[in-house]
């Protein structure tokens, strides 16, 4: 009894194990190895793609972030050195609460300034009334009562004896005639206005931009979370990034406010100060978590329904053992779960193929179909992968010859029949302009499986990106960092080929009082119509680009004389000063242009925009419409300029 019962149980083992061994268990193992694998890839690469986008999206911005610093900072400077010289000359007489107004200073990020004398008195302010306030214990102050050399200090960020405003305070030394201290020049330069432009950028809800000194105290920062942190641990952060390198990206821990973000900084040229910009990490991976969920769903739902296709299909090899009218009922079964796995796979995004070692093509759905444009009587007939590839050549599919081909993927499809699955990824363009990333996976019995995704949009949302980290909001000119790249180009071209070129530095005269009169609005209908006219100018090789406010920059290529700049010059102010019509008034824009000319003053980004800028301020002294054209003299060492006067261009 007990060996019958042994004899039993090792016969239903066996049949379990021979109905388990056939093709449709195989197939299905395979598929689901396939799905997962896949989604699993795909996620991969998404999530990839979606943190290399953020972190070139923060790397832009923090180098625009970096250079409005740097220019605030500069300009505060100068005029902190101008206000000590006139202050220094004639201190009897001299009015700091009209200077601004008087001197034309103003500038909105400086809320006030203010002069030290050398016991920490309050002599001097812009604000009124001036009180008899002790500053002595002030840190700016101590700096410079201890400092040997004129040097600018910036300050920690502080709130204000007479309001709660937070500021930081950039100054610098005053000297008696002897050499001795004299006290303190300072202005108070407003943190909310260095970075409330970047309020309106899309950064998050967690997303967090930040001006940090080298002390480690932060100056300025704007983030929903930990407003209230004033210092940095030493060495963290950072602080420990920019001692490696001026510039950089990394993801950050979590330490400082509990949010994972991807941080890029750039540290600004000659001031102890580093931008940084950060996007939180979970907010860039937002539709990554939520395609997670979905494409992992599917999956799992795919998964199931192949395991129920398997299961039934091994107790149908099973019952074929015993019973011809259960071979019937299960064959039924079977061909309505085939016709559910078919309608799954059609109702996925991707177009999906697969083929067997002998380039038999098995699997194709409809997304595939329409996607390459293919006849829709495929679906149901059997065709080879080879015959596919023959109508696709004969259609221009891959272009004249297969240009349209990465040299390898042509390789594979015309010599390797297309089976080969060594390139696994790959993207290609399609006669249309539509892009294609497709991606390949052997399968065990030597065929291979092809997913075909359009990730056309996703291209140009990635242009489209670049394009706006690159060009003027407003006017759709060249930024200043795309201008810089240009003139490096122009200067390496210079320096293999010999080709001069010129920078003509353009500056609207009188255009504050149309802003003051007409409000701001008018003056951006003014930018904007000089912008086109500079466009208008200018040829296809040359660069034209807004820095800021009404300061324009153009790239002359291909300069063959001086007189080739001057005829350029005088076109731009005719072009600029012809009248147009804004609100029922004619405005009559005047400018000033002040041109340095390369391959004379040396292969500098930064030199060339000095001697243009001296230019500019040589003709702005001549009256509008004026050009001047640096040039070197050759009988002396230091440079000297030819100036072109131009007040009635005709």
């Amino acid at each position: 009894m007990a060996k019958a019962l042994e004899k039993t149980m090792s016969y239903k083992i066996e049949q379990w194990r021979r109905a388990g061994l056939q093709g449709t268990t195989i197939l299905g193992a395979a598929m689901i190895a396939l799905i997962w694998g896949a989604t699993t890839l795909y996620l991969r690469s998404e999530r990839q793609q979606d943190l290399q986008s953020a972190m070139l999206a923060t790397s832009n911005l923090a180098r625009v972030f970096e250079e409005h610093i740097e220019r605030t900072i500069r300009e505060a400077d100068n005029t902190l050195i101008a206000l000590r010289t006139l202050y220094t000359n004639d201190a009897q007489s001299f009015d700091l609460i009209d200077w601004p107004t008087n001197a034309n200073h103003k500038n909105d990020s400086i809320l006030h300034y203010s002069i030290i004398d050398a016991d920490g008195k309050l002599v001097e302010s812009t604000r009124k009334p001036v009180e008899n306030i002790d500053l002595s214990a002030r840190d700016h102050f101590l700096f410079q009562k201890k400092a040997s050399v004129d040097e600018l200090f910036i300050g920690k960020t502080i709130k204000g004896i007479r309001n709660t405003q937070p500021t930081i305070q950039l100054n610098r030394r005053l000297s008696s005639p002897d050499g001795s201290f004299a006290g303190v020049v300072v202005a108070s330069l407003d943190t909310d206005l260095l970075i409330r432009f970047y309020q309106a950028v899309d950064m998050g809800q967690l997303g967090a931009i930040s001006l940090i000194g080298l002390d480690g105290y932060v100056r300025a920062r704007r983030s929903s979370t930990a407003d209230n942190v004033l210092q940095l641990a030493p060495n963290q952060g950072v602080l420990r990034h920019v001692q490696t390198s001026p510039a950089g990206s990394y993801v950050s821990d979590a330490t400082f406010d509990g949010v994972i973000r991807l941080i890029s900084y750039r540290l600004v040229p000659n001031l102890p100060l580093v931008v940084v910009v950060g996007l939180a990490q979970q907010e860039v991976l937002a539709n990554y978590y939520a395609s997670v969920w979905k494409y992992y769903g599917l999956a799992a739902g795919i998964t199931v329904l192949i395991v129920i296709i398997m299961i039934l299909s091994v107790k149908h090899h099973r019952s074929l053992n015993t019973a011809y009218d259960w071979l019937r009922k299960n064959e039924t079964h079977l061909r309505t779960s085939r016709l559910e796995l078919k309608t799954t796979l059609e109702s996925i995004d991707q177009g999906l193929l697969m083929a067997d070692a002998k380039g038999n093509i098995g699997v194709i759905n409809r997304r595939f179909i329409e996607m390459l444009e293919l006849p829709t009587e495929w679906l149901t007939k059997k065709i080879t992968l080879p015959t596919l590839i023959t109508f696709l050549q004969q259609r221009g599919e891959f272009g004249e010859k297969g240009n349209l081909l990465d040299p390898h993927v042509r390789d594979m499809i015309e010599n390797q029949g297309g089976l080969s699955s060594t390139i696994r990824l790959y993207e290609r363009v399609r006669p249309d302009g539509r892009m294609l990333e497709i991606r390949a996976s052997a399968l065990p019995d030597g065929g291979m499986v092809r997913t075909f995704t359009d990730i056309t949009d996703r291209k140009l949302a990635e242009a489209k990106l670049a394009e706006l980290a690159s060009h003027d909001d407003l006017t759709g000119l060249a930024n200043r960092a795309l201008f810089r790249d240009r003139i490096g180009q122009a200067l390496n071209s210079s320096e293999r080929y010999g080709e001069s070129f010129a920078v003509l530095l353009i500056d609207l005269d009188g255009f504050k009082a149309i802003n003051d009169t007409m409000g701001h609005p008018a003056g951006d209908a003014v930018l904007k119509a000089v912008s086109r006219r500079l466009l208008e100018c200018a040829r296809n090789t040359d660069t034209v680009a807004r820095l800021g406010g009404d300061e324009f920059v153009i790239l002359q290529s291909k300069v063959h004389s001086d007189n080739d700049v001057a005829i350029f010059a005088r076109r731009l102010i005719k072009a600029i000063r012809v009248p147009f019509e804004l609100d029922g008034e004619v405005i009559s824009p005047a400018s000033s242009i002040g041109v340095a000319v390369a391959l004379r003053h040396g292969s500098d980004y930064d030199k060339l925009i000095k001697m243009a800028d001296e230019a500019l301020y040589r003709a702005k002294k001549r009256g509008s419409n004026s050009f001047c054209i640096s040039s070197a003299n050759t009988r002396a060492r230091d440079d000297t300029f030819v100036e072109y006067a131009q007040r009635n261009a005709s």
